[in-house]
């Protein structure tokens, strides 16, 4: 027994002077599970690390389980709509007659100020700025078209469109908008 208790008296006593003194410095935020956090004020003043820098303290180094997203910047603002692109003006909606159980849009829009070549109507789930691969596109249409209707679409969910007009050499876009389609 006094063999055991020795044992963890050394282990205690190594364990003491192997361990260097530290001044104890507090930081704004707490720690994680990891004892890790994100380094939100006086990151390089202060503490000489960049700003978002996922760490832990003693010594200083970064943490990489578990690490939280770090703070997205805010969107830069959507460049004004080409004087050429169209504008979508509704989106009415009802449930499909040809397909069960999934909704039908009506969609109407106004050309911008002159009828371009062509124009597509893009429809997505995800409001990415219409990432190739993530939509689909309806046309081509003539350049003075104003409606088409689209059937057969995912009832209950969110939708971004936008109507792309193909003018003076270039595509000009409009906005997005977005609907939620009925449940049917």
């Amino acid at each position: 027994m006094l063999r055991v208790g020795g044992a963890i008296f050394a282990i205690f006593v190594a364990f003491a002077f192997a361990t260097p003194n530290r001044v104890a410095e507090s930081h704004p935020g707490g720690t994680d599970g990891n004892g890790c956090h994100v380094c939100r004020t006086n990151c390089t003043e202060r503490w000489g690390i960049p700003y978002g820098y996922y760490h832990r303290h003693y010594p200083v180094r970064p943490c990489f389980a578990s690490a939280p997203a770090p703070a997205a910047p805010p969107p830069a603002p959507a460049p004004p709509p080409s004087p050429y692109a169209a504008r979508p003006i509704s989106a009415a909606q009802g449930c499909s007659a040809l397909y069960p159980g999934r909704a039908v849009v009506i969609f109407a829009w106004s050309t911008g100020l002159v009828a371009g070549d062509s124009q597509w109507l893009d429809l997505s789930l995800f409001d990415n700025g219409f990432v190739g691969g993530t939509y689909v596109g309806a046309g081509p249409f003539a350049g003075y078209a104003g409606s088409f209707i689209w059937d057969g679409l995912l009832p209950g969910a969110v939708h971004y469109y936008r109507v792309n007009t193909h003018a003076y050499g270039g595509w000009h876009p409009s906005g997005t908008y977005s609907f939620r389609t009925q449940l049917c």
